[in-house]
Protein backbone atom coordinates (compact mmCIF):
# COMPACT_ATOMS: atom_id res chain seq x y z
CA UNK A 1 0.00 0.00 0.00
CA UNK A 2 1.77 3.25 -1.76
CA UNK A 3 -0.88 5.76 -0.11
CA UNK A 4 0.19 8.64 2.02
CA UNK A 5 3.62 10.07 2.38
CA UNK A 6 5.75 10.70 -0.88
CA UNK A 7 6.88 8.78 -4.31
CA UNK A 8 9.81 9.60 -5.86
CA UNK A 9 10.94 8.92 -9.53
CA UNK A 10 14.54 8.69 -10.34
CA UNK A 11 16.27 7.71 -13.22
CA UNK A 12 19.63 8.98 -15.19
CA UNK A 13 19.10 10.53 -18.08
CA UNK A 14 21.52 12.15 -20.86
CA UNK A 15 20.47 13.69 -24.34
CA UNK A 16 22.75 13.41 -27.69
CA UNK A 17 25.12 16.18 -28.43
CA UNK A 18 23.48 17.53 -31.46
CA UNK A 19 20.05 17.26 -30.23
CA UNK A 20 17.81 20.35 -30.11
CA UNK A 21 15.28 19.19 -27.94
CA UNK A 22 15.20 18.72 -23.99
CA UNK A 23 13.91 15.52 -22.25
CA UNK A 24 11.69 15.34 -19.59
CA UNK A 25 10.37 12.64 -16.79
CA UNK A 26 7.26 12.60 -15.32
CA UNK A 27 5.19 11.81 -12.36
CA UNK A 28 1.16 11.86 -11.99
CA UNK A 29 -0.94 10.51 -9.21
CA UNK A 30 -4.40 10.36 -10.00
CA UNK A 31 -7.26 10.07 -6.89
CA UNK A 32 -9.76 7.38 -6.56
CA UNK A 33 -12.55 10.28 -7.93
CA UNK A 34 -9.90 10.38 -10.81
CA UNK A 35 -8.94 13.72 -10.32
CA UNK A 36 -4.83 14.97 -10.49
CA UNK A 37 -3.46 14.29 -6.92
CA UNK A 38 0.28 15.77 -8.08
CA UNK A 39 1.93 16.55 -11.65
CA UNK A 40 5.25 17.20 -12.90
CA UNK A 41 6.85 17.19 -15.60
CA UNK A 42 10.14 18.88 -15.43
CA UNK A 43 8.75 22.11 -17.64
CA UNK A 44 10.72 24.37 -15.47
CA UNK A 45 13.65 22.60 -15.24
CA UNK A 46 14.31 20.41 -18.67
CA UNK A 47 17.05 17.78 -19.47
CA UNK A 48 19.49 19.45 -21.71
CA UNK A 49 22.88 17.63 -20.93
CA UNK A 50 24.66 15.39 -22.92
CA UNK A 51 26.38 13.67 -19.63
CA UNK A 52 24.37 11.55 -17.83
CA UNK A 53 23.08 12.63 -15.02
CA UNK A 54 20.80 11.20 -12.26
CA UNK A 55 17.37 13.36 -12.02
CA UNK A 56 14.78 13.22 -10.25
CA UNK A 57 10.77 14.09 -9.14
CA UNK A 58 9.10 13.46 -5.65
CA UNK A 59 5.26 13.60 -5.01
CA UNK A 60 2.85 13.90 -2.70
CA UNK A 61 0.25 11.19 -2.28
CA UNK A 62 -2.58 11.40 -0.47
CA UNK A 63 -4.95 9.08 1.11
CA UNK A 64 -7.21 9.13 -2.43
CA UNK A 65 -3.97 8.72 -4.22
CA UNK A 66 -5.24 5.58 -6.85
CA UNK A 67 -2.65 5.21 -9.60
CA UNK A 68 0.87 6.38 -9.94
CA UNK A 69 1.79 7.34 -14.13
CA UNK A 70 5.19 8.28 -15.02
CA UNK A 71 7.33 8.02 -17.62
CA UNK A 72 10.13 10.33 -20.29
CA UNK A 73 9.97 12.11 -22.97
CA UNK A 74 11.42 14.38 -25.53
CA UNK A 75 10.46 17.87 -26.49
CA UNK A 76 12.00 18.44 -29.70
CA UNK A 77 14.31 16.57 -31.80
CA UNK A 78 17.12 14.30 -31.23
CA UNK A 79 17.63 11.21 -29.00
CA UNK A 80 17.10 10.75 -25.03
CA UNK A 81 18.63 8.07 -23.24
CA UNK A 82 17.03 6.90 -20.23
CA UNK A 83 18.63 4.36 -17.40
CA UNK A 84 18.51 2.42 -14.24
CA UNK A 85 14.35 4.12 -13.65
CA UNK A 86 13.70 3.62 -9.80
CA UNK A 87 10.42 4.39 -8.16
CA UNK A 88 10.19 4.61 -4.45
CA UNK A 89 7.91 5.50 -1.58
CA UNK A 90 8.11 6.50 1.89
CA UNK A 91 4.98 7.54 4.51
CA UNK A 92 6.97 10.32 5.85
CA UNK A 93 10.62 12.26 5.65
CA UNK A 94 11.90 10.80 8.83
CA UNK A 95 11.29 6.91 7.15
CA UNK A 96 13.73 5.41 4.32
CA UNK A 97 12.48 4.58 0.94
CA UNK A 98 11.18 1.46 0.10
CA UNK A 99 11.46 0.73 -3.66
CA UNK A 100 8.20 -0.16 -5.54
CA UNK A 101 9.03 -3.25 -8.54
CA UNK A 102 9.13 -1.63 -12.39
CA UNK A 103 10.13 -4.15 -15.11
CA UNK A 104 12.28 -3.04 -17.58
CA UNK A 105 13.53 -0.48 -16.16
CA UNK A 106 17.59 0.28 -17.36
CA UNK A 107 18.09 1.26 -20.85
CA UNK A 108 19.56 -1.72 -21.76
CA UNK A 109 16.44 -3.74 -21.48
CA UNK A 110 14.33 -1.12 -23.19
CA UNK A 111 16.65 -0.63 -26.31
CA UNK A 112 16.35 -4.08 -27.58
CA UNK A 113 12.58 -3.10 -27.72
CA UNK A 114 12.36 0.37 -28.23
CA UNK A 115 15.83 1.07 -30.06
CA UNK A 116 17.30 4.63 -29.59
CA UNK A 117 14.48 6.97 -29.13
CA UNK A 118 13.05 5.56 -25.71
CA UNK A 119 9.99 6.59 -24.67
CA UNK A 120 8.78 5.08 -21.27
CA UNK A 121 5.44 4.81 -19.51
CA UNK A 122 4.34 2.83 -16.76
CA UNK A 123 1.15 2.58 -14.30
CA UNK A 124 1.61 1.83 -10.97
CA UNK A 125 -2.04 0.93 -9.12
CA UNK A 126 -1.46 2.39 -5.18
Amino acid sequence: DYQNGEIKLSAWVKVEDQSDGSGHLWLRINNADGSVGFFENMSSEPIIDAKWKKYEIIGEVNPSGDMALFGTYLQGHGTLYVDDVKLVHRESSADDWTPIPIFNNSFEALRTKLGKNLFIVSVYIL
